[in-house]
């Protein structure tokens, strides 16, 4: 069972002039209710950039439901582009990844899978109507993009077309 929610990738690019944090919302033409989908899946290229702290996330008509509400170290997913192998990696104490918690994410380029468990304050009866990203981009990548791409709800992540 899978959702998508957004196939349209978008690049993003930090410049210096920008302050360090900021917050991407990306608004869905249409809500879904959360029901039985456990993960949301998110194809990242970040290759040419790192972060201090990032977290992912979801909104809703409300609020917005984040991993960094969640503060503890839970678990996501990570599968490489070419790989078959999922990797599991971990948020830091705060609820986010990064250089400044639990480890680097620069590099990657595949999917991540993100609990929904850990957004913080989701039930299954949640009406998703975006996409929630924070970010603090790391000393010395400003101006280097990074993207975003194929936005899925599933069920479990071991099991999705790609």
């Amino acid at each position: 069972m899978a959702f998508l929610l957004c196939e349209t990738a978008l690049e993003i690019i930090r410049d210096t002039a920008q302050q360090n944090n900021f917050e991407v919302d990306i608004n869905l033409s249409s809500s879904v209710q959360l029901g039985d989908y456990n993960y949301l899946i998110v194809w990242v290229d970040f290759t040419k950039t790192d972060f201090r702290k990032a977290c992912f996330g979801l909104l809703s008509d409300s609020t917005t439901y984040r991993t960094d509400d969640y503060d503890s170290e839970t678990p996501f997913y990570y599968l490489a582009d070419g790989s078959e192998a999922w990797e599991t990696m971990y948020h830091g104490n705060d609820g986010c990844f990064g250089r400044g918690q639990k480890g680097s994410v620069n590099g990657l380029k595949g999917y991540l899978a993100l609990p929904v468990e850990y957004f913080k304050g989701m039930t299954s009866q949640t009406n998703v109507t975006g996409i929630y990203f924070y970010g603090d981009v790391a000393s010395g990548y400003a101006n280097q993009p990074f993207y975003f791409d194929d936005f899925r709800l599933v069920g479990n992540y071991l099991y999705f077309e790609r």
